[in-house]
This record gives structure tokens, sequence and C-alpha cells, in this order.
């Protein structure tokens, strides 16, 4: 995936789930600064995802990115008030612009 490989080069420590449940149970032991999350993926409600993420302790401070291929005004709005830091649509020619904003942050 995209998101992987473009982390995997800037240097950062990376992890892929198949799964939302999964993708839960690897963010509870790799503790991730960042976490990407496509929430349209099959067996998977991002929204929860963001919500059970941010009630844990080191979720509370992690940046959450909403992948989406709905790009609505209510769609972004959805995903910010389920916990996502940001909503990043689909495709993702412009994650390298995201990178370099949150590399700014460190």
């Amino acid at each position: 995936p995209a998101a992987i490989s473009l982390m995997s080069l800037a240097g950062y420590s990376t992890r892929l789930s198949r799964s939302g449940e999964e993708a839960f149970a690897i963010a509870l032991q790799f503790r991730p600064d960042i976490v990407f999350f496509d929430v349209n993926r099959l067996n998977a409600n991002g929204r929860e995802f963001a919500q059970r993420i941010r009630l844990t302790e080191w979720g509370a401070t992690a940046v959450l990115v909403a992948l989406d291929g709905r790009t609505t005004a209510p769609d972004r709005a959805a995903c910010l008030s389920a916990g996502f830091d940001f909503h990043f649509p689909k495709p993702l020619e412009s994650l390298i612009g995201l990178l370099g904003q949150l590399s700014q942050l460190s």
C-alpha cells in the first residue's frame, strides 16, 4: 500500500493490518505516534476505530489520519468528530505534503 511505502521511505517504522480488529490489536501493542486508517475498509468501521483508540492512554495523543474515498464535507466532519486529526481523501498522491507537515510537528 502507498501509505506504508511512503512512510517507510520517510524513515518511519510501520505496521500493516488487514482488518479493523487487527489494526486495533496492532495499535495497542505497537503504540504508534501516527495511525493511517482506511475508514471504508471491509470489516472495519473507521469512526469506531478512532473512538476506541482515543480511549486508550497512548491514543489520546496519537495523530489519527482518516484515509477516505468519500470527500464531502459531511464525511470529513464525521471523521473529525469521531477523533481523527486529519481527513485525507484517496487517492494518496498528496500524502507527501501531509508527511512534510507532520515532520514539522516533531
